[in-house]
């Protein structure tokens, strides 16, 4: 099933960001509760955010980035450090002649374009 191997992809690009968010703010020595009342959530959602129970959206992401004191990409490891790799034409050729046609060789095109611009960023 195609929706599969994308979603456990992207499940683990969550992981990873709430790795790194404990991480950060465990440097910054600060508790999830602090954290969580800064950016205007409980700490229980905030516990969520740091083991991708929950999907931290890119707004609340800001909020953080901005508590904890970094630029986001810190928070998402790191994945478009020195500008964003650029997707190749055969990549976006094959998602724009598929979307709604072929959702199998979508998934895997966007599967590849998302592992070439985390490899190019170096994440």
């Amino acid at each position: 099933m195609p929706g599969t191997e994308l979603k456990s992809y992207l499940h683990e690009i969550d992981l990873t960001v709430g790795r790194n968010l404990r991480a950060i703010r465990r440097s910054r020595g600060l508790s999830q509760k602090q954290v969580a009342e800064a950016i205007g959530v409980t700490m229980q959602q905030f516990q969520k955010y740091e083991t991708a129970a929950n999907r931290l959206s890119v707004s609340r992401m800001l909020l953080v980035a901005d508590v904890l004191n970094v630029h986001p990409s810190e928070i998402i490891g790191g994945a478009f450090e020195g500008g964003l790799a650029q997707p190749q034409q055969d990549q976006l050729q094959i998602i724009s002649d598929s979307i709604g046609a072929d959702p199998k060789r979508t998934v895997r095109a966007l599967i590849e374009l998302f592992r070439g611009l985390a490899k190019k960023g170096g994440g």
